[in-house]
């Protein structure tokens, strides 16, 4: 009875085995991409490997694991070791240090570092430049293929999060749910609780990536991804679901009559003609609904993305598949001009504010004045253009002021009132007039006439000549003796 219940029990576990393999035939297989080998040129400084009999160094924070070469024997005159990391030794390997003298002119340094995530959408191989961030990481319905070969070096940092996959592969070969657990206890994965699970369900095209744990799961993978992002690229930036970044592209969402495997075929023929220049991923949201992202491969323009949406949404309208709705993130923008002009714009109130502030109160210039002197200038100029735009322009000039030597006396008038012509000059409070000698009239008259030349000795008969009979008065003059 035993013998039967054994037997049975062992056909039993074979045709399941053969089930889940068959089962795993059309999953999706996603590949851990680093490459830790100790062969690989990328993981030393200037590519150069390490020799015999020399010094090799391992950064003192490496938080990772390295394989040594997997030679029978291996010889270097010294190894710094590092504080946190390892170093893994083929089996039956063995590793000798001479510490010769005349060898540490050859020096080889270890450039990569660690951790290593299984959360970071880097570390793993991706179909298309479409697929969001989340999606990139092996998903519930994914198989991770780890290593495809049994002596690769693996150094993975597991997800803080509890997260499941359809099946691991090393070896090409799937690995069974006790062998993934065994496996996964060794030092090739970093110490603490595992948590990267078997989800032990059959294939399901409706499925998220992560079921209930899907916001949780996106936050880590975010916090590792989002530093990446750099400047938005596009005018009107998509946010889709499970990408840390903008998306810039398109996104036509369908509606979820329509079966998955049916919309993939549809739309690969449509868009077979921009295969060169676009990539797209079509998958199903958290609310069921299908939808096709498309992304651009060398440089985003916004014109090949237009479209192909309007191709899309034509062709499938006519398939009479349902279209919900459409989107595009609008044209290219040029970070190099967005950059300058945000400087120019931001930037130099800011200058000018610590100038007036900093700059010129530490060379001893008064603010207070500097501002009166441009609000002056400014109001110069201002009117100036005023008067310009008004027809008019009015020069400035400079007066310039001469004493002269020379001044015209007239004498006083007869005390009897007579009838006189009006005087040119108004007369004086004295009796007589002075001209201003401060100011000299180019435009005098011809016929005024110098009545008495203070510069020459005055006559009685020159002064009467001068001033005519009928202006002369006998006076009687009395001189005492």
């Amino acid at each position: 009875m035993s013998e039967r219940t054994h037997g049975c029990g062992i056909f039993l576990f074979s045709l399941a085995a053969i089930f889940w393999k068959l089962e795993l035939a059309g999953a999706i297989e996603k590949f851990w991409l680093p490459d830790l080998e100790w062969q690989t040129r990328e993981n030393w400084e200037n590519g150069l490997l390490p020799e015999v009999d020399s010094r090799v160094v391992f950064p003192e924070e490496m938080r990772l694991a390295v394989g040594l070469p997997k030679w029978s024997s291996v010889n270097f005159a010294e190894v710094d070791l590092p504080r946190d990391g390892s170093l893994a030794l083929s089996m039956n390997g063995k590793l000798q240090i001479s510490g010769s003298e005349g060898s540490k002119k050859r020096v080889a340094k270890w450039a990569r570092k660690g951790p290593l995530f299984w959360a970071d959408p880097e570390n793993w191989s991706t179909s298309s430049e479409a697929v969001p961030h989340l999606e990139r990481i092996p998903c519930v319905s994914d198989v991770a293929v780890l290593a495809n070969s049994t002596d690769k070096i693996l150094s993975i940092r597991q997800p803080d999060n509890v997260i499941k996959v359809r099946a691991v592969k090393i070896e090409n070969r799937s690995l069974l749910l006790w062998q993934w657990t065994e496996l996964r206890s060794n030092r090739e994965f970093s110490t603490g609780p595992f948590k990267v699970d078997y989800s032990l369900r059959l294939a399901c095209d409706n499925c998220p990536c992560q079921g209930d744990n899907f916001d949780a799961y996106l936050e880590e993978v975010c916090n590792i991804q989002r530093p990446r992002c750099g400047s938005t690229i596009c005018a009107y930036p998509l946010e889709v679901e499970g990408h840390c970044c903008d998306f810039c592209g398109g996104r036509v969402r369908l509606s979820r009559t329509t079966p998955l495997s049916t919309i993939e075929s549809k739309v690969s023929d449509i868009l077979k003609t921009y295969d060169n220049v676009l990539s797209w991923h079509i998958r199903n949201t958290k609310d069921g609904n299908p939808e096709v992202l498309i992304a651009e491969k060398d440089g985003y323009s916004g014109m090949a993305s237009y479209e192909a949406v309007e191709a899309l949404k034509k062709a499938l309208t006519g398939n009479y598949i349902e279209v919900l709705s459409t989107e595009t993130a609008g044209a290219a923008l040029n970070d190099s001009n967005v950059g300058l002009v945000l400087a120019s714009v931001l930037g130099t109130p800011f200058l000018i504010f610590l100038l007036f502030v900093v700059v010129l109160p530490y060379f001893g210039y008064n603010p207070t004045s500097l501002t009166a002197d441009l609000r002056r200038g400014w109001t110069t100029f201002r009117t100036g253009v005023r008067q310009e735009n008004g027809g008019t322009r009015r020069y400035l000039g400079f007066a310039r002021f001469e004493n002269v030597s020379e001044a015209t006396v007239q004498l006083a008038e007869p005390a009897e009132p007579r009838e006189t012509p009006p005087a040119t000059y108004p007369a004086s409070g004295s009796g007589g007039r002075f001209e201003n000698p401060l100011y000299r009239s180019k435009k005098r008259g011809q016929n005024e006439e110098n009545i008495l030349d203070i510069e020459k000795p005055v006559r009685l008969t020159t002064l009467k000549n001068a001033i005519g009979d009928e202006d002369v008065e006998e006076v009687d003059l009395e001189i005492e003796q």
